[in-house]
């Protein structure tokens, strides 16, 4: 039995969403709202939906206003018009300027609006498959990028690892939407590092103290890193985050603070040894933060994860587990740098050296 395709209808006048749930029951699964409020809170609890279709004329809120607000909820939803006839100039300016896929004028009759569904339900499909390879492609390109830093700058890999993880916390505290895209910043903004010297970033990643002009290198490292990323589809949302570590706190936006103070932590953790004295420090020299940014990074350095530490050898390593502390060969060669997450491919890796070629035993967390 092929599944019907979830469909949202609003309008004001209950006789008309009768006949539409009537007409439509066998082919669509059709949820209805009286009003642009009402269609709004469905949308949100019950949604996404593909097709959403709205009167024109209602009170408080109209049909275009309705779907514009649809639009940037799921840009993928495929937004309907129902008109009457004196509506037609405004509905050519919804379907100019907000997007709306297709108008139908009042009285409409079941054979065009079956018409219509049928053709808004296949815009849906291409969308979505449109969405699906670009994500696909977004991902691929991602983690392409993390495998060649994993292997030419361990110290970098481990540190984007960490930095993802703070804004993860950060993000659930501030409960900021779209994180996707500060979690991606956090973890593509050491790919800059690559174009400093090894021994610089020795030092960066070591938590040592650097001249001026090497402070100045390292501050042009998150323009290297946006160059890098800015041909790929979907990431300027990253590149403007990861740009915006050069400027000023103070023109910085809430979500780009979050990206400055993970960094400004991980920096301190990794100098001072622990993230009590990290925080003690940073609450101290706030270098200018938001109240909010500040108490959300103190609850966050605060959180106890005593109860989570393990000390594992090579074969109690497990797929999620977090690294505490550098790995290394026993020649000294760094294998992989602290705040890695333990994945199939890792443990893979790890099996073709001998076990006594790695220092043991290794400090993680559990997940």
């Amino acid at each position: 039995m092929t599944e019907r395709t979830r469909l949202l209808c609003v309008d004001d006048e209950h006789r008309v969403l009768e006949g539409i749930e009537l007409q439509l029951r066998r082919d669509y699964e059709v949820t209805t709202a009286t009003c642009a409020v009402q269609g709004l809170e469905k949308f949100l609890e019950l949604g996404p939906f593909p097709i959403v279709m709205s009167d024109m004329r209602m009170p408080s809120i109209d049909g275009a206003q309705f779907l514009g607000q649809i639009k940037q909820c799921n840009p993928n939803t495929v937004r309907l018009l129902l008109t009457g006839q004196s509506d037609v100039a405004d509905a050519i300016t919804a379907i100019n300027e907000g997007g709306v896929f297709r108008f139908l004028k009042k009285p409409c009759s079941k054979q065009q609006l079956l018409r219509t569904l049928a053709t808004a339900a296949e815009q849906y499909q291409l969308l979505k498959a449109e969405q699906d390879l670009l994500e696909r492609t977004l991902r691929g390109s991602i983690e392409a990028l993390m495998n060649v830093l994993a292997l030419i700058n361990p110290l970098a890999f481990g540190r984007a690892n960490r930095l993802e993880s703070i804004v993860q916390e950060l993000s659930k505290e501030l409960r900021l939407k779209n994180s996707w895209y500060l979690e991606l910043a956090a973890m593509l903004s050491q790919i800059g590092m690559v174009s400093l010297e090894p021994e610089l970033a020795q030092k960066v990643y070591g938590g040592a103290q650097l001249t001026d002009q090497e402070r100045d290198q390292v501050n042009q490292s998150p323009q290297v890193a946006a160059k890098l990323i800015s041909d790929i589809p979907r990431l300027e949302p990253v590149t403007a985050l990861i740009d915006s570590l050069s400027l000023p706190l103070a023109d910085a936006s809430e979500v780009a603070q979050c990206l400055h103070v993970a960094l400004d932590y991980d920096t301190r953790r990794t100098r001072l040894g622990t993230n009590e004295a990290a925080l003690g420090e940073l609450v101290r020299t706030n270098p200018g933060y938001t109240g909010r940014v500040l108490e959300a990074i103190k609850r966050v350095g605060t959180q106890d994860e005593s109860t989570r530490m393990l000390t594992v050898n090579l074969a109690q390593l497990k797929v999620g587990m977090k690294l505490l502390e550098d790995v290394y060969l026993s020649n000294g060669t760094l294998l992989v740098a602290r705040g890695y997450d333990i994945t199939e491919g890792f443990l893979e890796r790890i099996a073709r050296y001998p076990s006594q070629h790695i220092k043991q035993p290794i400090f993680v967390l559990k997940n």
